[in-house]
């Protein structure tokens, strides 16, 4: 995939975090349609972030993409096991620091223009990282009414990235 494309689904996941802030803040007297909003969101940037190859991800190990994926894959297959406290957690918690880690990737001058195609040619389509590292718990917080400190919910010493 070339790197031009991979920079729209960065960009993609961008656009979706800042969705989500205007849902928290806008969409109080409808919290169904709020919540429901930012799952679709949460989806949205778990496949922008399949979009995004190994190699690109090797330039921010600090973003669990992995996680960010299987969130996804949560949201849209197992929709009626989603943990809506986590979800809440995941956007007051990680949202700033996913972004952040984002923007600096695409700052980064390796991704600013797109590598010779024999490059691209032999970068390969291998999504399936093993990568379990989480991202920094500093960004901007976001409060949502009805979740408090502490551990995520359901996840073992806490979590501390998308689930």
């Amino acid at each position: 995939m070339n790197h031009a494309r991979q920079r729209e689904a960065l960009r993609e996941i961008i656009e979706s975090i800042d969705r989500i802030d205007t849902y928290v803040t806008t969409l109080q007297s409808a919290p169904d349609m709020r919540i429901d909003a930012i799952k679709y969101q949460l989806v949205v940037i778990g496949e922008a972030v399949s979009r995004v190859s190994e190699q690109m991800r090797s330039l921010a190990p600090e973003i669990p993409w992995d996680r960010i994926k299987s969130q996804r894959n949560v949201l849209v297959h197992a929709y009626d096991d989603v943990d809506l406290p986590r979800v809440l957690v995941v956007v007051e918690r990680h949202l700033g620091p996913l972004r952040s880690a984002i923007e600096v990737l695409l700052s980064e001058p390796a991704i600013v223009s797109d590598p010779p195609s024999s490059v691209v040619a032999n970068e390969g389509g291998n999504h399936g990282s093993s990568d379990t590292s989480t991202a920094p718990s500093t960004g901007s917080p976001r409060h949502l009414p009805g979740v408090e400190e502490g551990p995520v919910p359901g996840s073992p010493g806490g979590g501390a990235g998308p689930a």
